[in-house]
């Protein structure tokens, strides 16, 4: 068994194609490669690349092939045959996971709202008063479900919600959002995002009005915690790689993560990103930066400043870019 990575660019008439794909099958087999992102007869369409009967072999590090290919724009299909070489690597097939990036995403708000929310973050069934057992009629609330938060009681060195009539869950099983001021420093109607590093929540607002939020996951408690301050976005870029430079390969900490989407720097190295590799969003999980589900970085990414235009590979700000303000913020310090 081979993993492999390939990745290119090429024309074939019409056909613009980048490309790169990730394929585990023993070498020259018949196989089915995947999709790509590509460009033909100039609008955005959908490929198919295969190698039924695939005749290839390992030169020097590179893959060389025929493949026959079938693209579709709109409902035509159109079949192209091509000679390709392409780069390839391998790893240990027990050293990867095949990731299934997160189907969550947070919620566009088109008014202020009335009463703080949350995600319930893992299944809970309510109880009818607080500290009370789990009330068997009430309806088990799954993780990401989202609700209202009415009220809220303190028993003892517990906190609760109440979040429908005679149904109270104990605060540890939401991430809750609540309307926040901006600070001092954010202009009258400007862009600017919260994070809360306790609710693991963050929140866009536009001046006072909170227009999205969503559910992250910031750096782990320790020397990878995220640090909180009030900063600006300094940079932006539509995909990059990530890695520790103070680790080595096989280190506990170490890792090396491509094309990582949707990447916006506000405090040094630490930045707002898509995170496709884990759907453990709510909870506290990354090496310092503010992971989102891939559908929240997108959105934050297009509403942010600077803007990037389609075909920029980074953007940098100076000093004009969205504010961005994360806390630590315990209700029980309060």
């Amino acid at each position: 068994q081979k993993s492999e990575r390939w990745q290119g660019e090429y024309d074939v008439g019409n056909l613009t194609t980048r490309w790169d794909v990730q394929w585990s099958r023993t070498l020259g087999a018949n196989l089915v490669v995947g999709s790509a992102s590509n460009r033909y007869r100039g609008e955005r369409s959908s490929i198919l690349i295969t190698g039924a009967g695939l005749r290839s072999r390992a030169l020097g590090g590179r893959l060389v092939g025929q493949l026959s290919l079938r693209v579709r724009s709109g409902k035509e299909y159109t079949s192209v045959a091509t000679h390709m070489s392409l780069r390839w690597n391998l790893s240990r097939a027990d050293a990867l996971v095949f990731a299934r990036p997160s189907r969550f995403q947070g919620v566009y708000l088109t008014q202020q709202p009335p009463y703080p929310f949350a995600w319930i973050n893992r299944a809970v069934r309510p109880s009818r008063t607080p500290q009370a057992p789990p009330d068997p009629s009430a309806p088990l609330y799954r993780r990401y479900q989202r609700v209202t938060i009415y009220a809220e009681e303190f028993r003892g060195d517990e906190l609760w919600y109440l979040i429908a009539p005679d149904q109270w869950v104990e605060q540890s099983y939401v991430s809750k959002v609540t309307v926040d001021p901006p600070p001092p420093e954010v202009g009258p109607g400007e862009k600017w995002i919260e994070v809360d590093l306790f609710e693991q929540t963050l929140a866009a607002y536009e001046g006072t009005r909170m227009v999205y939020a969503t559910l992250i996951s910031s750096g782990r408690p320790g020397p990878t915690w995220t640090e909180s301050g009030l900063f600006r976005i300094w940079a932006k870029l539509p995909a990059t790689k990530m890695s520790n430079p103070d680790s080595a390969d096989g280190d506990p900490d170490w890792y090396y993560l491509e094309d990582v989407p949707w990447t916006m720097y506000f405090n040094g190295p630490t930045a707002l990103h898509g995170a496709y590799w884990h759907d453990a969003f709510g909870f506290t999980r990354s090496h310092g930066c503010v992971n989102l589900a891939p559908r929240d970085a997108e959105w934050l990414f297009n509403w942010t400043s600077p803007y990037v235009p389609p075909e920029a590979k980074a953007v940098y700000a100076y000093g004009d870019g969205t504010w961005v303000w994360v806390h630590h913020t315990s209700p029980f310090e309060q």
